[in-house]
This record gives C-alpha cells, sequence and structure tokens, in this order.
C-alpha cells in the first residue's frame, strides 16, 4: 500500500467512525473531522510542501487601492 492509499484509508475510518459513534450535532461534522485528521497525518508524514510560504509574513495589511488613479 502506498503512503496516499493508507492517508485514505485513516481519513475515511475517521470519517466513519465518528458518523457511527458521535451523537447529534457532532456526527455532522465528520467529514470536517476526517479532513483535519488526514491532513494532520499527511504533515507528519512529510507529504504537505510550506515552501510557498516561506516569503510570506504572518501579519499584513491590506492594500486599500491596488492601483493608482490616473486623471487626464
Amino acid at each position: 500500500m502506498q503512503e496516499k492509499d493508507s492517508i485514505g484509508v485513516v481519513t475515511l475510518a475517521c470519517c466513519l467512525l465518528v458518523h457511527i459513534f458521535a451523537k447529534s450535532y457532532w456526527k455532522q461534522l465528520s467529514v470536517l473531522f476526517g479532513l483535519v485528521v488526514g491532513y494532520i497525518v499527511a504533515v507528519c508524514m512529510g507529504m504537505v510542501d510550506f515552501s510557498a510560504l516561506s516569503g510570506t509574513s504572518v501579519i499584513a495589511l491590506p492594500h486599500i487601492m491596488p492601483f493608482k488613479p490616473e486623471f487626464n
């Protein structure tokens, strides 16, 4: 079994277990719970690439106008 297949199995198992054993409101969040667990497993296995975030800052101010108005 490949790494991607094992992450899929873990995600599906978490979704099913939460859907079976949870009550009322939490049962509706089974897919979200499975996605979060699958993402955490993928991060632990080194399958998530964070290199695109290397040049970003933690806090940034929004640009009010991304262009300068030009009056003719």
